[in-house]
């Protein structure tokens, strides 16, 4: 860029034609190349001081959206002569500069910025004169980069002094610049500023002109005919005829729209443009003498309400900001603390003004305080904490109407009607409540109190032949008041026509969110405010003394209104008010979003679909204006991408580390430890930076960060990836320009990619054959336990898991002893299939006496089985060993993080952590976390980590992505089959639920079981006894209450009433023993089973018998008992043998009472219902 700059530059300075460079930039820099803009605005300005017009039209018009911001449209329209549209084009584009940028400061570069001063000089606007001192001092700091810019920028500067009428400092100026070549485009634009300052230039410099004039009328048309021009302006009063004979030339059809600039500037002397510049001053305004900030932790908020017609009131609250950055509802401030200059530091000025508005009055009560309505209200337009009487959470707005005369035809009657609006009722100030949360106040001066004298409240009718004296009449009135007419007077006699047709989006803060008001000034921003496709068409009224009118197209209006807000969905549609309060910030970001895409639209075919209503020229960013208030504006940075990321992935010692940075703009950039921070404010793809700017995340953009930070920890400062989440990293990372991995990272993903393929062999002295499922279950555990990762085994129950396990433990066995953890009721089960399945294994059930010495002893192909009590009795025996598998099998037992079990089992040190459970979650997700928190330490993050992004959005909000994520990160590691879909032959389960009525007495009895319940939960919540804490009483009533409904010799064991569910369970035994069935009994209550045992006593029926206080050694013989048929029933407490337990002799299981949580029931109906039933 610094060589086309360097070539192009010396191209203007030397006025040397560059086909060549221009050829380059256009083939090798075409508008959709990312980096193109600086090429493209270098060759505009070779083509603007050229005089190439119709080239840099062409150029201009294919690249809108390159050129937003640059000025060039101003200075075409200057070239041609055209300096009132230049001016709007200039401001235009400063405009756009302040709304994209609201942090810097909007300039030109220098060839504009001296087309930009000459305009401003020949529309003698001395306002902006004033404001183009910073533009051009911004622009001088950020463009004068070599001297043909600066020396372009001192130029501009004397020419803005003389237009001030400095006219001492600008000869200064100009005298002050370098001597440059005769050959040098600053021959001619030197001259033209030695004209403008003396009105004459020197007879060397006229020759040195004509040289130019000849020389160039080729390569630079412009230069040439503005050397003319000036030559003619500069001649000799005798020579001036025949010197325009000789020095002007026709210009071609190309450049036909050239204009020369020197007679542009009229030509006055020094002390008139003094003098003006005199008339022209006026005080400054006062600085503001509030720089205090105010205190962020408290405000003062407003609410306001009608209590009284016409009449707003006023209601100050001290509102503090809670730790979630919400407000609390607020507490009344007193009124005389306010009145008595009570300073409260978080006082913004406004609110200062609002207060000053605060009278004081006595009457019969002491005293009373009101607000002045005309000093409160105004100082109440645009206030940010403005709500609704008794209604922090709804926002209101304050604001100034206009009162109007609206003129119209009468409907059905060949008359007129002039009426004021609206009817103040003589009063001072009135408010009308224009909807429940928008307020307009109208002042009522002494000119509208005698037009409504004379109109009277109902307005005038006029007949149909008093139109032409009712139209005499409306301009003296509009220089009172704004009128508003259908009819089609002749408006152009004695008015200004002003038909401004854009629209104002009007953006407000408002609450916590943003108010949008849509309007239209036909009459541009000192004029009526109106509803766009709203009201009356012609409009009249005075502006700084001015007779205007306006001549509005209400239709064109109205597409516009319809336009906008088919690319503003989020407006939820339109309303009579053309107004919207959005309270959430996330949704005012995405409307702000949507405006942004709309005003980006630079081709019909990126316009609405009702894109007929403007021309090509005329598009979206034209008609539609955002306003803010002064220092409010809230900025969208553009779009980020995938594209602006950079990624580097290091090994981070037993993890890996990533870090990343994105790049907002060319002078921003953003880490990612940073970024993801910010998303957790959630505001979708919307991000804060700081002084309210956003950036606007694409949407794979923040789905790909939502999915990271799902697999990220913060260990020690450093984002690092479990070495389990790798493959799903790498997924995520695909596509990615910019991410640069560690050869560890490659190594590690090798090995998962190549594990897909590891086929273990069977075990040959495995004695059973393994269905298809589970040989798929063997392999799919070899191969984790190949990559030294944990697994979950949560195939239903039934399904073989412990087949499944032993296999696997044949498979590795000969590398070093193996522990199993279980349920007590399930140890003699893993030793009897060990003995079945797995002979060459040496199964040794933990305990006895000599504990250390049966540690010390163990070696490859031994499995020791120890239940969870021996195992949280020695733990640190346990600990002491490094394990080749460890198994914890119906591993739902260490659910509990915070039991002295679950600690137990997290101290024990294994190359491979298998866990087997056929209800890996049974009440919350916290239990799933535990589970994996054992087999893959961290991969699910911290517990506080696990529940802020998985479990509270998952159990509290039904977070659908929060839950695929979850299931993502946890398929690799868990295999769950159920028996529906690898058993067809296994008959489906059939549950059928037996209601029982209750005897008469039976009910009876409960009802006052019931009732005493409630009285003693009654004496403990208002006694709050000591001993008893409230939810346990509860919990204690219910199983009263439960008990009762099984027996009622269960709470009272000498009651004598009849239990019908006792009897209803004989008829049941007799039909299933008839039918030649064997059934396992549940209960979770052991003195109900003593019951039934008692009852099958009595009927000679033989039974098998477990609960929770069976010896060890005495609980296989009772299962090998039934399995071989000694018994048709077997009796088990439910939490004693409701798993890990195989059954299947049964062919029935009848549940005496349910339980808590269906899962368990699950689990012992499941003891029957499974292979070799």
């Amino acid at each position: 860029f610094t060589a086309l700059d360097d070539c192009i530059t010396h191209s203007f300075e030397d006025l040397v034609a560059t086909p060549e460079i221009d050829q380059f930039i256009a083939v090798n820099y075409p508008a959709e190349k990312l980096g193109s803009r600086p090429f493209i605005l270098l060759h505009a300005q070779k083509l603007l001081f050229s005089g190439r017009l119709n080239e840099l039209d062409k150029l201009y018009s294919n690249n809108l959206q390159l050129f937003s911001g640059s000025g060039f449209k101003g200075a075409m329209a200057a070239l041609k002569g055209d300096f009132n549209q230049a001016a709007l084009s200039f401001e235009s584009d400063l405009e756009h500069t302040r709304r994209a940028n609201p942090e810097g400061v909007a300039c030109f570069d220098a060839p504009i910025a001296f087309f930009y001063i000459l305009t401003l000089g020949h529309t003698q606007n001395a306002a902006a004169w004033e404001n183009a001192v910073k533009t051009l001092s911004s622009g001088e700091q950020e463009f004068a980069y070599n001297p043909f810019t600066r020396d372009l920028f001192r130029l501009a500067d004397t020419l803005l002094k003389l237009f001030r009428g400095l006219v001492v400092e600008a000869r200064a100026s100009f005298n002050a610049l370098e001597k440059r070549p005769d050959n040098s485009i600053f021959t001619l634009l030197t001259a033209l500023v030695a004209y403008w300052l003396t009105g004459e230039v020197s007879d060397e410099t006229r020759q040195k002109l004509k040289i130019l004039s000849i020389s160039t009328k080729i390569p630079f048309p412009w230069v040439a005919l503005e050397c003319s021009q000036l030559l003619i302006l500069t001649a000799p009063h005798d020579l001036s005829d025949s010197i325009k004979t000789e020095e002007t030339s026709p210009l071609n059809e190309t450049n036909s729209k050239l204009k020369a600039l020197s007679p542009a500037i009229s030509i006055e002397p020094s002390w008139r443009r003094t003098l003006a510049a005199l008339k022209q001053l006026t005080p400054n305004s006062p600085a503001s003498t509030d720089s205090k900030k105010p205190d962020s932790t408290m405000r003062l908020a407003w609410f306001v309400g009608i209590n009284e017609p016409g009449i707003l009131s006023l209601t100050p609250k001290i509102q503090k900001n809670n730790l979630d950055n919400s407000w609390s509802p607020g507490r009344n401030l007193a009124l005389n603390r306010i009145y008595e200059g009570d300073l409260l530091p978080f006082l913004t000025p406004q609110d200062h003004r609002i207060c000053k508005a605060l009278r004081r009055q006595p009457d019969e009560k002491g005293e009373n305080y009101t607000f002045e309505q005309l000093k409160a209200l105004p100082a109440l337009v645009e206030h940010p904490h403005l709500f609704l009487n008794g209604h922090p959470e709804i926002p209101v707005a304050v604001t100034p109407g206009q009162s109007a005369i609206v003129v119209d035809n009468k409907p059905g009657r060949d008359a007129f009607s002039i009426g004021l609006y609206p009817n103040l009722e003589n009063r001072e100030i009135m408010v009308i409540e224009e909807s429940p949360t928008r307020f307009t106040f109208y002042n009522n001066t002494f000119e509208l109190k005698e037009i409504a004298k004379f109109l009277g409240p109902d307005g005038l009718t006029l007949p149909h032949e008093a139109k032409s004296e009712l139209l005499e009449t409306l301009g003296p009135l509009a220089a009172i008041v704004p009128i508003f007419t259908n009819l089609d007077p002749d408006s152009s006699k004695g008015t200004s026509i002003r038909n401004n047709q854009n629209l104002f989006l009007q953006i407000f803060p408002s609450g916590n969110g943003l108010r949008f008001d849509l309007r239209v000034k036909p009459l541009g921003p000192l004029g009526p405010h109106l509803k766009p496709g709203d009201g009356q068409k012609n409009i009249f009224a005075t502006i700084e003394k001015l007779p205007c009118s306006a001549n509005r197209d209400l239709a064109l209006e109205n597409d516009r209104r319809q336009a906008f807000l088919a690319a503003c969905p989020s407006l939820s549609g339109d309303n009579q008010l053309a107004s919207w309060q959005i309270n959430e910030l996330e949704e005012c970001l995405q409307i702000l979003s949507e405006l942004q895409e709309f005003q980006k639209s630079e081709t019909e075919e990126a316009a609405p679909k009702n894109s007929d209503l403007y021309s090509e020229s005329e598009l979206p960013a034209d008609w539609l204006i955002c306003e803010w208030p002064v220092g409010k504006k809230i900025s969208l940075k553009n779009r980020t991408s995938t594209s602006a990321f950079k990624f580097n992935i290091q090994p981070h010692k037993e993890w890996f580390k990533i870090e990343g940075q994105v790049k907002i703009d060319e002078n921003q950039v953003i880490e990612l430890a940073d970024l993801l921070k910010t998303a957790k404010k959630g505001m979708g793809r919307f991000l804060p930076l700081a002084d309210n700017q956003f950036i606007t995340l694409t949407e794979d953009l923040r789905h790909r960060l939502n999915e990271l930070n799902f697999y990220l920890s913060n260990e020690d400062g450093e984002l690092t990836i479990h070495k389990a989440a790798i493959n799903n990293v790498a997924e995520l990372m695909a596509g990615l320009p910019e991410v640069e991995y560690s050869l560890t990272w490659q190594n590690q993903l090798k090995r998962f990619k190549e594990a897909g393929s590891f086929t273990p062999k069977l075990p040959e002295t495995l004695q059973t054959e393994l269905r298809g499922y589970q040989v798929e279950g063997f392999f799919w555990l070899s191969r984790l336990a190949h990559l030294g990762f944990g697994a979950c085994l949560a195939d239903d129950m039934g399904l073989g898991k412990t087949v499944q396990t032993l296999t696997l433990i044949l498979s590795r066995a000969q590398a070093g002893p193996v522990l199993v953890v279980a349920p007590t009721s399930v140890c003699g089960n893993w030793l009897e299939e060990c003995k079945r399945f797995a002979p060459n294994l040496n199964p040794i059930l933990f305990g006895g006496a000599d504990r250390q010495q049966l540690f010390d002893e163990l070696k490859p192909y031994d499995l020791l089985i120890s239940s969870y009590t021996m195992l949280q009795q020695e733990q640190e025996l346990f600990a002491s060993k490094e394990w080749e598998i460890i198994v914890l099998d119906e591993a739902q037992a260490i659910k509990n993080m915070n039991t002295k079990r679950s600690r137990s089992a997290m101290t024990l040190k294994g190359r491979f952590r298998l866990i087997t459970t056929g209800t890996p979650m049974e009440n919350h997700l916290g239990e799933l976390w535990n589970l994996f928190n054992f087999i893959n330490p961290g991969l699910l993050g911290s517990i506080n980590q696990f529940n802020q992004r998985f479990a509270l959005p998952i159990e509290q909000d039904n977070d659908e992505e929060a839950r695929q994520h979850l299931r993502k990160i946890l398929k690799p590691y868990i295999l769950r089959r159920k028996k529906n879909q690898v058993l067809k032959e296994l008959p489906q389960r059939t549950e059928i639920l037996l209601q029982i009525k209750m005897t008469d007495e039976e009910r009876n009895f409960y009802e006052a079981v019931r009732r005493q319940a409630i009285t003693r939960l009654e004496e403990v919540s208002e006694q709050n006894d000591a001993g008893k804490h409230p939810s346990i009483q509860v919990l204690a009533e219910l199983t009263r209450l439960r008990l009762a409904a099984c027996n009622p010799s269960l709470v009272v064991p000498e009651s004598n009433i009849e239990s019908a569910k006792l009897k209803h369970f004989g008829r049941v035994i007799d039909d299933l023993l008839a039918g030649g069935h064997q059934a396992l009994v549940f209960s979770q209550f052991v003195k109900h089973l003593a019951l039934i045992r008692n009852y099958l006593d009595e009927k000679k029926i033989a039974y098998r018998y477990l609960d929770g206080s069976t010896p060890k050694n005495k609980r296989q013989v009772e299962i090998n008992a039934f399995q071989n048929g000694a018994a048709d029933l077997f009796l088990i407490s439910l939490k004693a043998g409701g798993l890990g337990l195989n059954l299947t002799a049964a062919d029935y299981v009848l549940h005496l009472d349910p339980w808590w949580n269906p899962a368990i029931e699950d689990q012992a109906s499941d003891r029957a219902h499974r292979i070799g039933q």
